[in-house]
Formats: C-alpha cells, structure tokens, sequence
C-alpha cells in the first residue's frame, strides 16, 4: 500500500499484522469476508403476505434488482397472523399495526409511512416480548414469479412457498 492510501484510510502494516490508525486490526481471508457478508436475512412484515411482501417484490422486480435481492434474502415473517394467534383470547380492538401500538401502549405514533412502520413494529415485537422462536411459526422461503392475470391479461407477481 502507497503512503498516500495509508494516509487517507488510516490503513497499514505493522510486525506483519494489519494496523488502522495504529491499532491491530482482526483480519478474515477474502472468502470468509464475502462469505460472511453473503449472509441471508430475514425480512419481517406486519401484513407483509398482502401488502408489503408483494409491493417490495414488485418494485425491485421493475428496477431488476429482484435477483440479486434473492440471493440475499432467506425470506419473510408476518407479524399480522403471528398476532392474531398470539392475542386470539385478548382485548386488542384490531390487529393492524396502530391499534396494536396502543394495546401495547406504545406512543408517538405518526401516520403511517415505511420508516415509521418499521420503528413501530420493531417497538411492538420488543414490548410484546415476542421471541425468534415464536415468530418461525410465521416464517416462510418465497420467490416472486411473474404470472398472467386470467381476468385481465395484465402480469403481476405471486408469492410462492416453499
């Protein structure tokens, strides 16, 4: 490495061990780094079989980011049905995500945009206590695949289980 680049990232070599700004580094080989950033994720939805789940596929589908997606997603977990089984005997007035909010007492709740979603969610499995376990039930490997409409001939995407 240059003195240049050492300079501007911080980076170099020191006793052969890889220092940032002096101090050693941890190092992995090339492999387990790309092996490691591969890893899958797990998207969570409330609602996600009906709404979310389908609008993100057919957005990256339409940017044709949907493959290289794919290969980073493992698949989706739907807390709407996750919490209609959990809260079937309570009082919670609706299963959508702003009453659930209140039945949890979670406040500060705006109006409904995919930021703010994602926040509340977080919030409601957190104070619900909800575990990785409980929400396997609800967990589901998908693809999107571009099926004809019978009724209208237009193209649209399905979820399909595995």
């Amino acid at each position: 490495m240059d003195a240049g680049a050492t300079a501007a990232i911080g980076l170099s070599i020191g006793n052969g061990k890889l220092l940032l700004h002096g101090a050693p580094v941890t190092t992995v080989t090339p492999k387990r780094a790309h092996l490691d950033f591969a890893v899958k994720v797990i998207l969570v939805a409330h609602n996600g079989w009906r709404f979310d789940g389908l609008t993100l596929g057919r957005e990256l589908r339409d940017v044709k980011l949907w493959d290289p997606l794919k290969r980073l997603v493992f698949g989706f977990v739907d807390t709407l049905p996750f919490f209609r089984k959990k809260l079937a005997t309570s009082k919670s007035p609706a299963f959508t995500q702003l009453p659930l909010a209140e039945f949890y007492g979670i406040s500060n709740v705006e109006a409904p945009n995919a930021v703010n979603d994602c926040r509340v969610l977080i919030a409601i499995v957190s104070v619900a206590g909800v575990s990785n376990s409980e929400l396997n039930e609800f967990f589901k490997v998908v693809d999107f695949q571009d099926r004809e409409h019978p009724e209208n001939s237009r193209k649209s995407l399905v979820i399909t289980t595995n």
